[in-house]
């Protein structure tokens, strides 16, 4: 990457957390970037690329709801990253005995410590021989509150039937899901608050590598406070590079003699410390976390292909701590059917309708094979 916002780190009282870019937004509808070469580690693409797409994409900002941005006279947060040109997903080619070449994303939201209210996503390449990939959402929302006892015994109710139709177009759809085709030049922008999100399986028909390029800028949500800008996270180092620059040092003969000096004395982080923390920051990101409706998030640095627990995993999976099994008489067939969205579609142009229109066998399979499966009553005994 060029731009890596894992590289690009405050330290606070809870953990790392990423430095944000500010742009203020006028009543007419453009924005300008606030802090000039204090901007961003990389001022000048913070300009040119991050500046033109949040632009473009503040009439989309101002049509969401949940959560419902302020854009008028405003400040914002943003964190963007760029990698290679901009954020990059590369397909190998297919290989010689015939088998596809494919991506396919997982279920997750945007952001760890971060809390991230929107993400702006500006495709601006994708190769003609890669086919699929299209953006899936579902709402956050809970599908069933299930209840046994004094207060609700409402646990019969949840069944296959239930989860279809809270999924499905009708009358009585209750969670709110799409998909979203991606084509080059496709500008998206969705709330991070409402909406879990993954990559559908996108498939490779070419010999070659093939690449979908895009930029990604998360907003902040001004809610729960503001995070140490760039600004003021680069202006220890602005200040003393400037001075030690008027002495002269770094003009001539050592032009990197600036930077050497400001990791020496701890002001900014070498790039081997970068990495490291990088590296570090990753690999609690992809921790398996998250719940169907609860305080816990799935939490992810971007849109990948990742070897984590899912969205719905983590509260009706294996060793989850699920109690569904304990309602003796429930239609476990719900149980599974809620469990098996968390799969990924095998199926190119295929999301959840996929696992929605399985019969009882074949996502017991499936299910058995991705380890998901819970342990029925008999076997409990």
């Amino acid at each position: 990457m060029i731009v890596d916002p894992n590289q690009f780190v405050h330290q606070q009282e809870g953990g790392p957390v990423w430095v944000p870019s500010e742009f203020d937004v006028t009543r007419e509808g453009s924005c300008r970037l606030v802090g000039g070469d204090r901007s961003h580690l990389e001022p000048r693409l913070a300009q040119e690329v991050a500046q033109p797409v949040l632009e473009a994409a503040l009439p989309l900002l101002a049509k969401l709801r949940r959560p419902q941005l302020l854009l008028e006279d405003r400040r914002l947060q943003v964190v963007f990253k760029e990698r290679d040109r901009a954020q990059r997903i590369i397909v190998p080619g297919r290989h010689a005995d015939g088998s596809d070449a494919e991506y396919v994303g997982l279920w997750h939201v945007d952001g760890h410590r971060e809390h991230v209210a929107a993400v702006v996503l500006y495709y601006y390449h994708v190769d003609p021989q890669l086919e699929g990939g299209d953006m899936e959402f579902c709402g956050r929302e809970p599908m069933d509150v299930l209840g046994i006892g004094d207060c609700s015994n409402n646990y019969g109710k949840f069944h296959a039937a239930s989860v279809r139709a809270a999924l499905r177009d009708g009358p009585e759809t209750r969670v709110a899901n799409c998909r979203v085709p991606i084509r080059e030049g496709t500008l998206l922008v969705f709330s991070n608050c409402q909406l879990v999100h993954r990559v559908l399986k996108m498939v490779n028909r070419g010999t070659h590598e093939a690449s979908r390029d895009f930029v990604a800028l998360f907003v902040l949500d001004p809610a729960f406070g503001e995070l140490r800008p760039a600004r003021s996270v680069l202006s220890a180092g602005y200040h003393v590079a400037r001075a030690l620059q008027r002495c002269g040092v770094g003009m001539m003969g050592c032009p990197q003699a600036v930077s050497l000096i400001l990791e020496f004395l701890g002001i900014r982080p070498s790039a081997a410390q970068r990495k490291l923390t990088r590296n570090a920051l990753l690999r609690e990101q992809l921790q398996p976390s998250g719940e169907f409706c609860g305080s816990s998030q799935v939490h992810a640095t971007g849109n990948g292909c990742y070897s984590m627990i899912g969205w719905l995993h983590h509260l009706l999976g294996k060793g989850s701590g699920s109690s569904l099994w304990m309602f003796e008489g429930a239609d476990w067939n719900g149980h599974k059917l809620l469990q098996g969205l968390n799969l990924p579609p095998e199926q190119l142009g295929r999301g959840m309708s996929e696992i929605l229109s399985l019969d009882t066998v074949e996502l017991d399979c499936r299910l058995e094979y991705r380890g998901l499966r819970s342990p029925s009553w008999s076997e409990l005994e």
